[in-house]
């Protein structure tokens, strides 16, 4: 029976993506969710269609039976297939390690456990269709080469967008507003009244939208519920919102809070949303209009960084913005058709499996945590 663990850093039921799909391809941020708060890591390895994400949910549903608070870590390349959970407040984490996200054990045999399920297969079945299986795995590896090509590509004009803006304003000069340092001034002052002011500061890395085969998925919303302030950051380019942020999360280091950070799911490298999670303070940012449902006692202002253009300079920008919204698209069809690839794989090792024995495993873990 593993002990809760006792902490001053809350934390919520929030949906992640550990992953996305990228201008520069897969982009993994497995290694943030928790591991050095966990006190057992189990890995999970195997081929498609062996049963991964029905055996995390299987401990999920168990878990969150007994009291447990759970996060969802949920795959960019199929936004219903779950890719592991973390339980903070017991310190477990479930994870799908094989590929993309390649993940091995950083403490075997003190902390983590891989758990093989591609044992569980009959391989003898498996070999019979060895040749529609590579066919298939080749079909759907081209088919995400064509998606991160359109991401590429949207990537290129969101550089270009950048660099004409850049030309025209000082970013300095755009977010040093009232609004700005009024975010400053608060958490300046959260952090004098701490009650804990030792506190380790625990970052993360994260994503809360992904551009999947369903669309581009956000999780923005679980933000909203988790938050008591909010700040609304609207910028119709995320130019100016990213400087803003970058400041944002430097105060926050330097008070000692924790900083969640979630990044866009097209440039890895930018931010999209910050959360405070000790004193529950989200900076979220908008793009065309507030397309999120905030309440009123918990918005503490709307900061609006939009910038006005020269009617040239509009009509470049606009042009290029409709240019990033159709690679996104086509993107998306790409990573439909190699999801569907993926599911006809599936199949292959479903028909394979010993579901059974799957079980027994899980059942193994079970008895472990209870």
């Amino acid at each position: 029976m593993i002990k809760a663990i006792e902490g001053e850093d809350a934390k919520y039921p929030i949906n992640f993506f550990p992953g996305a799909n990228t201008r520069y391809g897969f982009h993994s941020k497995f290694a943030q969710i928790d591991s050095n708060l966990a006190q057992k890591v189990y890995i999970l390895k195997g081929g498609p269609g062996v049963g991964k994400s029905t055996f995390i949910r299987r401990i999920s549903d168990h878990l969150t039976a007994a009291g447990y608070t759970g996060e969802y870590y949920w795959c960019s390349s199929d936004s219903v297939s779950l890719d592991g959970v973390y339980f903070g407040d017991i310190g477990i984490k479930i994870i799908d390690g094989t590929n993309p996200h390649m993940i091995d054990p950083e403490l075997p045999g003190i902390r983590d456990e891989t758990l093989n399920l591609l044992k569980v297969p009959n391989a003898r079945q498996l070999k019979k269709h060895r040749s529609e299986i590579a066919k298939l795995s080749d079909l759907k590896k081209y088919y995400f080469s064509l998606a991160y090509g359109y991401l590429a590509a949207a990537g290129s004009f969101a550089d270009t967008i950048e660099n004409t803006i850049r030309s025209e304003y000082k970013i300095s000069e755009v977010i040093c507003t009232h609004e700005t340092r009024e975010i400053v001034d608060k958490i300046t002052q959260s952090h004098r009244e701490r009650t804990n002011p030792k506190y380790t500061p625990n970052d993360r890395n994260m994503f809360i939208s992904g551009i999947c085969p369903q669309g581009i998925i956000s999780n923005a919303h679980e933000l909203v519920e988790s938050s008591r302030t909010i700040y609304l950051v609207r910028d119709k380019w995320k130019l100016f919102a990213q400087s803003l942020l970058d400041i944002i999360q430097q105060i926050a280091l330097i008070n000692d809070f924790s900083c969640w950070k979630f990044f866009s799911p097209l440039d890895p490298g930018k931010l999209q949303h910050l959360y405070l999670p000790q004193i529950r303070l989200a900076v979220l940012t908008v793009r065309n209009g507030n397309k999120l449902s905030i309440p009123e006692e918990k918005r503490e202002t709307v900061i609006k960084l939009d910038t006005p253009l020269t009617s040239e300079i509009d009509e470049i920008v606009s042009s290029l913005s409709t240019k990033i919204t159709d690679e996104i698209e086509e993107a998306r069809k790409s990573l439909k058709i190699a999801r569907n690839y993926h599911k006809e794989l599936e199949k292959y090792y479903t028909a394979s499996v010993d579901f059974s024995a799957v079980n027994k495993v899980a059942e193994k873990v079970i008895d472990k945590l209870f």
